[in-house]
């Protein structure tokens, strides 16, 4: 199709709708409905005997029980040399423990009906994990062993190493991020802050051992 007859056709619709008539809202609509107020749910607090806080907001409806564990650390605790190791972490820490491979992982989580994830930032690292309320008692068996006893293995840190890697490629090619590297330094200097994404040489640098 030309661009004559492309103009022609945007022509032909643009006619077509202003033609059309606006249709007025009716004038007895319901009137809104009461506020409502904001009703946050209770949190419980308690702390283990080996430190450890809990926090426990429970809210019905579901049948799923969803679990967080988030550890002091993150970029800003990262060594000198190996800015952003922390994501690279948080990119391999369910991939095996001592008893489990990747797969089994990811096989027991699914027939819990869960699933898991793990984050980083400046401050922290988190791993959470959802799984259907029943299977509660596997859903802490498998999040425990992989919190207590991962493994890295040498192929899956070789792959997660690729592929952030990669991603960070295509991360430096956006302005916004670049932007924010720079707002980083700024800010912060050669404080640990400054630190927003691991970098190419302390991807390459980083090991299984080191993890």
């Amino acid at each position: 199709m030309n661009s004559l007859k492309l103009f022609a056709l945007f022509l032909s619709l643009a006619s077509v709708t202003g033609a059309q008539k606006e249709v007025p809202l009716p004038k007895d609509l319901p009137p809104y409905a009461a506020e409502q107020p904001l009703r946050a749910p209770a949190v419980q607090s308690s702390k283990l005997d080996n430190g450890l806080t809990v926090w426990l907001v429970s809210q019905r409806g579901l049948p799923k029980v969803a679990f967080a564990v988030a550890v002091r650390g993150g970029f800003a605790a990262d060594p000198v040399d190996r800015p952003g190791i922390t994501e690279l972490l948080s990119k391999t820490i369910d991939q095996g423990t001592k008893s489990r491979t990747a797969k089994q992982i990811s096989q027991e989580l699914q027939a819990a009906g869960g699933d898991l994830s793990a984050e980083s930032s400046k401050d922290f690292m988190q791993v959470s994990t959802a799984v259907l309320s029943s299977k509660v008692d596997a859903g802490l068996t498998i999040l425990s062993d992989i919190l207590q006893n991962a493994s890295f293995p040498d192929a899956e840190v070789a792959l997660a190493k690729r592929n952030l890697a990669d991603s960070l490629r295509e991360r430096e090619s956006q302005p916004s991020f670049l932007a924010a590297r720079v707002m980083g330094k700024v800010l912060f200097g050669e404080h640990p802050y400054h630190v927003t994404a691991p970098t190419q040489e302390s991807i390459a640098a980083s090991t299984a051992a080191d993890l």
